[in-house]
C-alpha cells in the first residue's frame, strides 16, 4: 500500500504544480519591485534594470515578470515605461496606467500596439558623411505626431571608427541635458532623449534635425559601399541581456518603431569649431570636402542656424566660393540674414562652363559671431531657415541634386578671459 500511496501523492503533487504553472502570472502594472505600491522606487527599479540588467521587474509572487515594468502595455520594457511611470506620479493629468493597477491581476491583453513592426508615419534617416579624419552621422526624423521620448540604436564598426568623447551633439534649440548617448559593448551607441519637462520635445514635422553622431577614423580605408555605421531596429545588449528597440514615443507614451533609412555620401559640409571669452567674437568657416574624382559642383545652397546665445556680426562667402568660376566669382551669390541664422546660395556658371572641383576643406562661407554667454553652443546646418526654407543641397554635373553629409560646429565660450598681468588698459 505505501508504495502505491507514495506514487499517487507524487502524481497529485505534480498535477497541482503543473496547474499552478498554467495559471497566468498576476502582477500590478508599474509595481516593478512587487512591494504592493506604485512609487518612484519602481521608477528607479526600471531604470536600474535597463542600465545594468539586474533587478528585473517581478510579479506579485516576486517572480520575474516584465509585464510589471511594461507601463504602457505594449509587451516591451524600455525608457518610455520609466518616464511614463514618473510622469504619472509627478505630472498632473498624465494618462492613467493600463490595468491591472489597483490589485494583483492578469494581463488583459497581449497586444503590442503595433510596436513590433515599423510605423510608416515615423521615419528616422541617417546621413553618413565621410571626411579624411571623421565620420559624421546626421540624424533626421520625419513624424506626423508630436514626439516626447526617443531611443536610437546605432551600431558601428570598431575596427574602422571610434566614438568621440562627446559622441552625440544635439541640434541647436534642443536641450542638451535631455539627451544621453552611451557607448556599450564596444560597438553600440544608445541615444536616449526626453524628460518630464518636454511636452512635447519634437512637434510634428516633415524633417526634425535631432543632432549628429561623431566618430574618429582609425585609418582603415572606408567608402560608402560598406558604411561603417548602421541604424538598428532592435538588439540585445550583450553585457546586460537587456533588449532594446529604436523607438519614438508620442505624448501619450505610446511607442512607435520608425522606418529606418540610411544614406552615405563622399561630399560633406562642415562648420569649424571655435572658442572665445564671453563678450568677444569668434570666426567660423563653412568647409566643403569632396573626394577627388567625384562630380564637379555647379551650385549649392544651405542655411546655418544657431541659438540666441550667439549673435551674428559679419558674414561673407569664403575664398573658394569667390573663385569658383574659373578663378572669378560665381554668377549668382546670395546671402540672407534670417531669424535663427543665415542662408547662402550660389550658382557657379549660368552656362555650365566653369565648375567647382571637389577637394578637401574648400571654404564656402565665413561667419563672425559675438559670444555674450558662456558654455558650449552648437552651430548647425538647418533646412528650416528662410521663407521659403532654403535646403542644404549640392548640384553636381549633370544638374543632379545631392544632400551632403553635414557636420555641426561647437563654439566654446569661457567666463575666464585671458590677460597679461600688469596690462591694465589691455593694449598688449
Amino acid at each position: 500500500m505505501w508504495p502505491n500511496r507514495i506514487v499517487r501523492v507524487s502524481v497529485l503533487a505534480v498535477m497541482v504544480l503543473l496547474a499552478q504553472r498554467a495559471l497566468p502570472a498576476q502582477f500590478i502594472r508599474g509595481d516593478a519591485n512587487s512591494d504592493g505600491a506604485i512609487s518612484m522606487d519602481d521608477f528607479v527599479n526600471i531604470i536600474s534594470y535597463l542600465g545594468s540588467g539586474t533587478a528585473p521587474p517581478v510579479d506579485c509572487s516576486s517572480v520575474v515578470d516584465f509585464d510589471a515594468g511594461d507601463v504602457n502595455d505594449n509587451e516591451f520594457v524600455n525608457w518610455t515605461d520609466a518616464l511614463y511611470l514618473a510622469s504619472v506620479l509627478l505630472v498632473p493629468l498624465t494618462p492613467a496606467i493600463p490595468p491591472p493597477t489597483a490589485s494583483c491581476g492578469v494581463d488583459p491583453t497581449t497586444s503590442t500596439g503595433g510596436f513590433d513592426v515599423p510605423d510608416p508615419l515615423f521615419e528616422l534617416r541617417s546621413r553618413i558623411g565621410l571626411t579624411a579624419t571623421e565620420v559624421v552621422v546626421r540624424l533626421e526624423l520625419s513624424h506626423s505626431q508630436d514626439v516626447a521620448i526617443g531611443t536610437i540604436l546605432v551600431q558601428f564598426d570598431q575596427a574602422s571608427v571610434v566614438p568621440q568623447s562627446r559622441p552625440f551633439v544635439p541640434s541647436p534649440g534642443l536641450p542638451d541635458n535631455d539627451f544621453d548617448a552611451t557607448v556599450v559593448d564596444g560597438d553600440l551607441v544608445l541615444v536616449h532623449f526626453g524628460s518630464l519637462a518636454w511636452s512635447p520635445s519634437l512637434p510634428a514635422s516633415s524633417s526634425s534635425h535631432l543632432g549628429e553622431l561623431r566618430f574618429d577614423r582609425t585609418g582603415v580605408p572606408l567608402d560608402c559601399s560598406i558604411p561603417p555605421i548602421t541604424l538598428l531596429a532592435n538588439t540585445v545588449q550583450a553585457s546586460t541581456g537587456v533588449a532594446w528597440r529604436t523607438t519614438m514615443a508620442t505624448t501619450d507614451f505610446q511607442d512607435h518603431q520608425p522606418t529606418l533609412v540610411s544614406e552615405c555620401t563622399d561630399y560633406s559640409l562642415a562648420i569649424t569649431d571655435g572658442s572665445s571669452n564671453a563678450g568677444e567674437s569668434v570666426e567660423l568657416s563653412v568647409l566643403l570636402t569632396g573626394t577627388a574624382g567625384e562630380l564637379p559642383i555647379q551650385a549649392w545652397s544651405f542655411g546655418v542656424g544657431f541659438g540666441p546665445e550667439l549673435i551674428l556680426e559679419e558674414v561673407a562667402f569664403g575664398i573658394d566660393a569667390l573663385t569658383a568660376q574659373c578663378g572669378d566669382a560665381p554668377d549668382l551669390l546670395s546671402i540672407a540674414e534670417v531669424s535663427g541664422g543665415v542662408t547662402f546660395a550660389a550658382v557657379v556658371d549660368s552656362f555650365g562652363v566653369c565648375t567647382l572641383s571637389p577637394g578637401p576643406d574648400l571654404e564656402l562661407a565665413a561667419l563672425t559671431l559675438l559670444t555674450p554667454t558662456s558654455g558650449d553652443h552648437a552651430v548647425c546646418f538647418s533646412d528650416g531657415l528662410g521663407s521659403p526654407p532654403v535646403a542644404t543641397m549640392l548640384v553636381v554635373e549633370p544638374l543632379a541634386g545631392i544632400v551632403p553629409a553635414q557636420h555641426c560646429g561647437t563654439v566654446t565660450v569661457s567666463d575666464n578671459p585671458a590677460f597679461l598681468r600688469g596690462d591694465c588698459d589691455r593694449d598688449g
